[in-house]
């Protein structure tokens, strides 16, 4: 994966499986059985190297805020994630549902490739790239 190499094509191809897959909102929250839905979410990333996710958090018929920040960095060459914040509402998220969200997230980042290694993640004022090495398929 170079980070330079990024193209419209990457773009749309990341945007055609988001959608495919149900939305950002079903990516980051898959696997977490709590009866929520995260809507309409927003990722920002930050200058101090943290990457935010708002959106709305649906709960049967209560809709409230949802709010998570959190630090990529590598751990024995894959992406991984430092939950420091996790809000639904006025309440934190245990950290069991965190780590699935940290999941969800790594998987929207890769964009369903198949990566061996990251090798390198810069978080900065309103962008995200990194480098790794892809896995050799069959």
């Amino acid at each position: 994966l170079d980070p330079d190499a990024s193209s419209p094509a990457d773009l749309d191809a990341w945007k055609a499986l988001v959608a495919s897959q149900g939305g950002l909102g079903s990516i980051l929250t898959r696997g977490i059985d709590l009866g929520v839905t995260i809507k309409d979410p927003e990722v920002r990333f930050t200058r101090s190297g943290e990457i935010i996710v708002r959106g709305s958090g649906k709960i049967g018929p209560l809709t409230v805020p949802a709010r998570a920040k959190v630090r990529p960095y590598i751990a024995n060459d894959d992406l991984a994630f430092d939950v420091i914040e996790t809000q639904l509402g006025r309440l934190s998220l245990p950290d069991s549902a965190a780590q699935l969200l940290s999941s969800g997230l790594e998987k929207a980042i890769l964009a369903g490739r198949n990566v061996a290694s990251v090798t390198r993640i810069d978080v900065t004022e309103g962008s995200l790239r990194f480098a790794g090495n892809v896995e050799n398929s069959g």
